[in-house]
């Protein structure tokens, strides 16, 4: 393991199990802490302003009959459908993520690096919690291949389809290696040699559990589709918990509208009442994998025995790490509901 990455810390559960820490990222620069806020606005920002914008340019294009407008109008048309592509190293390379990560003072947890992954199997990355937005698991994508992490370089992230539909939007979570989760994409992704994703199974229950910040509740009991994903794609499930994600942003909307929906209809904010993610430590634990036999139909006895398996490793893999984060995180427990 690269010592640049590595801490010296090495934690053993009651049981047993090893895992090894990075070191704490150092601290931005006044300069530095400048650019991570100013660009942490722009891309939450964007969420607030984009709508207000168009709204604002159908306007003046029907109304004033604003050329600029219309042009402005047709160009965002036609991005959205250009193609969103494929992975853009060039993009996952830039500063702005480790000014990201050192804002939050991101650090990762994962079993020793001779126990972890293997280049020949395939892994489904199953990620908890969702909350307003999963920071963690976009900040952790450009890790991915980075020499000591042990993380796959080709791990890619399954997201909302609509995000698909966004110009602009798109192409920056494509650069970064997300694609759209639907099931059959995902499947024909994962069963490719040496294949790895990540999904987040919550999905839009899990921005509505975060809003507690005082305990940690995930909606994992009927969130089963992700396992059979696993077991007709034969990759071995990998747990991760984002601990501190939760703290980050708070979000007010109508829960029925936005599930009957399949999209966070309301609003969400964060430091001083602005779009913009508090400055919270997020440590990102990633689990053993676990073992995993192929079935093209599997019955509904398989999926829930691998789906007991996952919930008590991810509540194991909270229990046995949450102290991490001090006093107040190592009392908390995490609900499964």
């Amino acid at each position: 393991m690269a010592d640049s990455f590595w801490s010296s810390e090495t934690i053993i559960s009651a049981d047993g199990t090893e895992s090894v820490v990075s070191k704490t990222p150092r601290k931005n620069s006044p300069l530095e802490e400048v650019a991570a806020v100013l660009t942490l606005l722009t891309w939450f920002g964007s969420v607030w302003l984009i709508p207000w914008l168009l709204l604002w340019l159908l306007f003046a294009a029907v109304v004033w009959a604003s050329k600029s407008a219309l042009t402005t109008v047709l160009i965002l048309i036609a991005l959205s459908f250009l193609p969103a592509g494929n992975i853009w190293w060039a993009y996952r390379s830039l500063p702005v993520w480790d000014l990201w990560r050192r804002r939050f003072s991101m650090r990762l947890v994962t079993p020793p690096k001779d126990h972890f992954l293997l280049p020949d199997k395939n892994y489904l990355f199953a990620e908890f919690p969702h909350t307003v937005y999963p920071m963690g698991s976009w900040l952790g994508l450009p890790l991915c291949g980075k020499q000591g992490t042990g993380l796959p370089y080709n791990l890619r992230g399954g997201i909302a389809s609509i995000m698909f539909q966004l110009p602009v939007v798109k192409h920056n979570y494509a650069w970064a290696g997300c694609m759209p989760a639907e099931y059959k994409r995902m499947l024909a992704h994962l069963r490719e040699p040496g294949a790895a994703l990540s999904v987040i199974p919550e999905g839009i229950a899990g921005i509505f559990l975060a809003q507690d910040t005082r305990v940690e509740t995930i909606f994992l009991s009927k969130r089963k589709g992700f396992v059979r994903l696993a077991i007709q794609a034969g990759a071995d499930l990998v747990p991760v918990y984002h601990l501190g994600q939760s703290q980050l942003l708070t979000f007010w909307g109508p829960e029925k509208l936005s599930r009957r929906w399949r999209a966070s209809i309301g609003i969400f904010w964060g430091a001083w009442g602005l779009p913009l993610p508090r400055k919270h430590p997020i440590i990102s634990l990633v689990g053993a994998p676990i073992p995993v036999k192929q079935e093209d139909h599997p019955s509904q006895e398989q999926i829930d025995k691998v789906h007991g398996q996952f919930a008590a490793e991810i509540k194991k893999l909270f229990d046995d790490h949450k102290h991490l984060l001090g006093p107040h995180w190592a009392q908390k427990e995490l609900q499964i509901v």
